[in-house]
């Protein structure tokens, strides 16, 4: 099985910061956090999947699938 197919890529992870940046008419450090703490994790590992310096779990695609129909 590809990585591709079950794990999200840096791209789906920054729309959907970008989404919640929209929305909460926040800055870009502010939704980082926001969204970092919405998974129960750090700030420092939402940064590094959105700059591909982190491998993403495939579970955080349905995440990210669920939470950007919310923010929309």
């Amino acid at each position: 099985m590809s990585n591709e197919k079950s794990n999200p890529q840096p791209a789906q992870v920054r729309e959907l910061r970008e989404s919640v940046q929209r929305k909460q008419d926040i800055g870009i450090t502010a939704a980082q956090h926001l969204c970092a703490d919405m998974l129960h994790t750090s700030q420092r590992s939402w940064r590094q999947w959105e700059t591909d310096d982190r491998e993403t779990i495939g579970t955080l695609l349905t995440w990210i699938d669920n939470a950007a129909l919310r923010v929309r």
